[in-house]
């Protein structure tokens, strides 16, 4: 998957993590990001990344009940699309934290019960272990209200880089990243004055340290600049 399509996932680009209940990464205009009908237009030019929003459902393993917040995370970079040839290149940056909150009920289900304490040393282990290939630099737990365990699930700053070739057809666009092992990305775009947005819904698979699945829409929003 492109560097673009994997931004447009994350949290924020953090490659199929940072997903979860509906969030934007500012408090952009109405409409300015979130679901947004594909309509196409002229991409061609530079866009400047001014806000992603995450629509969709985390499930970590053994706990369905939690809820996850990536309004923490930030994203910013730039996206540049030429006329002809039809090449794009993408350069993103990702920072922030992701926060996740268990109930109690999850914490009971565990035999025996668990507690806060636990489960944070339980998700930095899992962090420790994954290393160089996870994407969090650290875990911190708190006990929320009705007994609940709040983590906070701080990213690694990291950025990554991507050229390729682009097709649009109709309000979508297909990212062929070079040197990818990878299908083409497939996403919907729309562009309306000096702004671009580009969604893509996808199943994932979650990182090293949050084991779990999601189902996820996550739209990314640009100014031309």
């Amino acid at each position: 998957m492109s560097s673009v399509a994997r931004l447009v996932l994350a949290a924020a680009a953090t490659t199929a993590l940072a997903v979860g209940t509906v969030g934007c990464t500012s408090t952009p205009e109405a409409g300015a990001c979130g679901t947004f009908k594909a309509c196409g237009g002229d991409i061609v030019g530079t866009w400047q990344i001014t806000d992603t929003c995450l629509t969709g459902e985390f499930l970590p393993d053994h706990c369905t009940a939690a809820r996850v917040d990536s309004t923490g995370v930030k994203v910013e970079g730039t996206a540049t699309f030429a006329a002809g040839p039809l090449t794009y290149s993408t350069t993103s940056t990702e920072t922030g934290s992701v926060r996740i909150t268990f109930p109690a009920s999850c914490l009971e289900s565990d035999a025996p019960t668990v507690d806060c304490k636990q489960v944070e040393k339980g998700k930095l282990d899992e962090i420790t272990l994954a290393a160089a290939a996870g994407p969090f630099a650290a875990v911190s737990c708190v006990t929320a209200p009705t007994d609940a365990c709040a983590c906070t699930f701080t990213l690694k700053p990291a950025t990554e880089m991507e050229t390729g070739t682009y097709a649009v057809s109709d309000g979508n666009l297909v990212l062929m990243a070079t040197g990818a092992h990878l299908p083409p990305a497939n996403t919907q775009y729309c562009v309306s004055k000096s702004s671009l947005r580009i969604g893509l819904p996808s199943e994932l698979s979650a990182s090293p340290g949050l084991p779990g699945s999601a189902t996820a829409r996550t739209t990314i929003a640009y100014t031309k600049k």
